[in-house]
This record gives C-alpha cells, sequence and structure tokens, in this order.
C-alpha cells in the first residue's frame, strides 16, 4: 500500500479534530500511529511494514496510563471494562470513579451510563435526581439517547 500526502494529512487532521465517541478517537489515534510509524519505516527501508496486534493486557495498560493522564474516553472505557469484568477483574468500585471522573469532565458517555446506574440502581443507591442531572447535561451536548431519557422524564413529571 502506498501513502500519500493527502491520506496522512487527513488521518492526522481527524486525529487533531478528535470526536466525543471513544470508538472513534481512539480509531483515529490508533490510525494515525501506524501510518506514523508505517511512512517511518517505509522511508527508513523502502517497503511496506505491518506490525503484530497489540496483546489486551498491552491495551489495558494504555488505557490506564491515558486514563491517569486524565484522557476522558481511556476513563470511560476503563470504567466499561471494570463494570463488565472484561479484561480485567470486575471492580464496581473503579468502574465508579472511572465513570464519575469521566463524566465530571463532560465526557457525554459517561454521563449517560452514570445517569443509568443512578436511575436503576444498580450497584448505587437510586437517586432519580442525579440521574436526571446527568441526563439532562448529556443532552445538552446533544447526546440523542440523554435528549429522549430527559423527554421522558418531562413527561412523567420526574424531571
Amino acid at each position: 500500500m502506498r501513502l500519500n500526502k493527502a491520506s496522512i494529512v487527513i488521518v492526522l487532521s481527524l486525529t487533531i479534530l478528535g470526536s466525543a465517541r471513544s470508538d472513534f478517537l481512539d480509531y483515529t489515534e490508533k490510525s494515525a500511529l501506524t501510518v506514523a510509524e508505517n511512512v517511518s519505516e517505509i522511508k527508513r527501508t523502502n517497503k511496506s511494514t505491518t506490525k503484530a496486534p497489540i496483546s489486551n493486557a498491552a491495551k489495558i495498560d494504555k488505557l490506564k496510563i491515558k486514563a491517569k493522564l486524565g484522557y476522558h474516553d481511556a476513563q470511560y472505557e476503563l470504567a466499561v471494562l471494570f463494570d463488565n469484568g472484561k479484561g480485567v477483574l470486575a471492580n464496581k468500585e473503579k468502574a465508579l470513579k472511572l465513570y464519575e471522573s469521566a463524566a465530571n469532565s463532560g465526557f457525554t458517555l459517561a454521563q449517560f451510563a452514570l445517569a443509568k446506574k443512578y436511575e436503576q440502581g444498580k450497584w448505587l443507591a437510586t437517586n432519580y435526581k442525579k440521574a436526571f442531572q446527568l441526563y439532562l447535561q448529556a443532552a445538552e451536548q446533544g447526546y440523542a439517547e440523554a435528549q429522549y431519557q430527559v423527554g421522558v422524564k418531562y413527561d412523567y413529571g420526574l424531571g
């Protein structure tokens, strides 16, 4: 595969612009890093390279580092892993701290997930007022599912 300057600029631009969706952000960051690594390797050896996939443990370690550095998308992704016990031992306390940290920083998906936890009383005391506040914060950022939940709460007189 031959990389040209335009494709590199597009990938790097997408990385700089980012997105509220963590899956898109992770994809663009990984793409930009892969492109940058491959370009330097191609220039050095004049041939294309492919890297071996990173192990799950390495991905989780990178997420932990990014979460500690304050990357909200990493905090949210790590919270989901601890919440579901995927790739790590389930740890509700760690998940809650990470959800709260990302939500307090304005990360929409974390606000919505935490609102669901408060509303359903899932490993948290049920708190409809807190749930509504979080739904409203996410809705104000344009998150459609949160907007729907806010509408439902208003319709039933819960908002």
